[in-house]
């Protein structure tokens, strides 16, 4: 199954992140989780894989890197504006932090994700995550997250 991002999203492009970029990028941080994150931590993230979605301007930001001893790749951060979400945005740079990883040659990818943002989980299974493991904090369901998982050699989710 892929998805034709060409018709998917609106007019715009994924392209590396650049040091210019990061004070954007911290208003979507703050907006999308309330900056846990700061400059010198995405800084620091140029130079693993850091995607940014510009339609006139950045609207939303991938970070992955590669754990070579685990051979697995790792989705740090992924958000988007709020103003932009559910046109496909998030999905497209799933998709090209995928490629980018498949290109490393490790065999999975790995993320976690909060078990109260149902959107996020229902984004991530889309593109062929799966739930490996519960993580729960204390009794309160608010800091229970989940790791999920997805082999790089799925095919039918990477266009």
């Amino acid at each position: 199954m892929s998805v034709d991002l060409a018709a998917a999203l609106p007019a715009g492009e994924i392209r590396r992140a650049r040091e210019e970029d990061l004070e954007r990028i911290l208003e979507i941080e703050q907006l999308a989780f309330g900056q846990q994150w700061d400059y010198y931590q995405f800084k620091a993230s140029l130079d693993d894989i850091f995607l940014v979605y510009v339609d006139q301007e950045i609207v939303g930001f991938i970070v992955a890197c590669c754990c070579s001893v685990s051979q697995r790749g790792l989705i740090l951060r992924l958000a988007v504006h709020p103003e932009q979400r559910g046109k496909g945005i998030g999905t497209a740079l799933l998709q090209a932090a995928l490629k980018e990883l498949q290109k490393k040659e490790l065999t999975d990818v790995e993320l976690d994700v909060e078990v109260v943002k149902r959107g996020a989980r229902k984004l991530y299974e889309k593109v062929g995550f799966r739930v490996v493991q519960v993580y729960g904090l204390s009794e309160d369901e608010d800091d229970s997250f989940f790791i999920m998982r997805r082999p790089l050699c799925l095919e039918e989710n990477i266009v």
